[in-house]
């Protein structure tokens, strides 16, 4: 019976133990558990603080020298940026929208390599095609440009599109009767010609051909002039709707 009692009381020490162990090896692993999530929490924190250290140090601007040039094309323009912070910045995106609320903006990734070291500049070029959605500017309107970082940093600018007028020249051209002149008109200039207003000699003439000229184009327009154009000379001037505008002089 003492064998007995003895060979249990063996067993009860045995087992005691390692329940005490296995306590003991989950305190330990919930410790180290414990420690690893504090761990993982600073790494997060000082994560954080970096990337806010990094986000103030990131400034960058339009440079007011450049500043954004827009193209001939209507779609197409230049936005050179200067990095005013003290840490190397990486563009991510410009948009560009109507300065006016609720526009659409127009987005364009930044190509690979826009890094820019500090206080140094780099000139982007975009097209409007590769926008989304497409883009496309128009004279005299403002827009808004945005430069954002891959920091989160972004830099705004209003800007105005240019005007570009376009330019035309004249071929020829012929009186075959005493009220018609018929003019060849070639636009030579980069931006659509649309024909507005006709003068023959300062007077407002009504009666002609409508004329739109995309680049390059010559088309005929046939003023009617019901004075008569006789046989003395006279000086036509020829009025597109961007202001355009080109005097010459015929005779019969």
């Amino acid at each position: 019976m003492e064998s007995k009692a003895l060979l249990i009381a063996l067993f009860c020490l045995i087992g005691g133990l390692a329940v005490g162990y296995f306590v003991n090896s989950l305190i330990v692993q919930n410790q180290f558990q414990a420690k690893d999530l504090q761990i993982q929490k600073l790494q997060t924190t000082i994560d954080e603080l970096q990337a806010t250290i990094t986000q103030n140090l990131t400034q960058v601007k339009v440079d007011s020298e450049y500043q954004v040039n827009f193209g001939p094309e209507f779609s197409d323009f230049n936005v050179t940026i200067r990095n005013t912070g003290t840490v190397p910045a990486r563009i991510q995106s410009i948009s560009i929208r109507r300065s006016v609320a609720g526009s659409e903006a127009s987005i364009w990734t930044a190509p690979a390599n826009s890094n820019i070291e500090a206080e140094r500049l780099i000139t982007l070029h975009f097209l409007g095609k590769d926008a989304l959605p497409l883009f496309t500017w128009s004279p005299l309107l403002n827009y808004l440009v945005r430069v954002t970082t891959t920091t989160g940093y972004y830099y705004e600018l209003e800007v105005s599109a240019p005007f570009m007028p376009s330019t035309i020249s004249i071929d020829t051209y012929s009186i075959p009767w005493e009220t018609s002149l018929q003019v060849y008109v070639r636009n030579i200039g980069k931006t659509t010609f649309s024909l507005q207003y006709v003068y023959i000699d300062g007077e407002v003439v009504t009666n002609f051909t409508p004329l739109t000229l995309s680049e390059g184009q010559v088309k005929l327009t046939t003023i009617t002039y019901d004075a008569g154009f006789g046989t003395t000379i006279h000086v036509v001037k020829l009025v597109g709707i961007d202001n355009t505008q080109l005097s010459f002089q015929v005779k019969k």
